[in-house]
């Protein structure tokens, strides 16, 4: 099932639009998709372990993403 910008906005004419109002949305939306689901896995492994944490997960998977992306 695609994500549809305009179905969520209640466009009247769902049938005719793109599923992403733009290439960067889909993208950006992947892409902190991905980092939420890293910084998520990071917290519950650390979290014990490192009292800040959930401070710099999200900067750290943030970071991570974008150096698999470019490499």
């Amino acid at each position: 099932m695609q994500f549809c910008v305009h179905a969520a906005l209640g466009a009247p004419d769902q049938a005719s639009t793109p599923p992403f109002l733009t290439p960067n949305l889909a993208y950006r939306m992947t892409k902190e998709e991905v980092r939420d689901e890293c910084a998520g896995q990071i917290i519950d492994r650390w979290e014990d372990k490192l009292s800040v944490v959930d401070l710099w997960a999200d900067s750290l998977c943030e970071t991570v993403v974008l150096y698999a992306i470019m490499h």
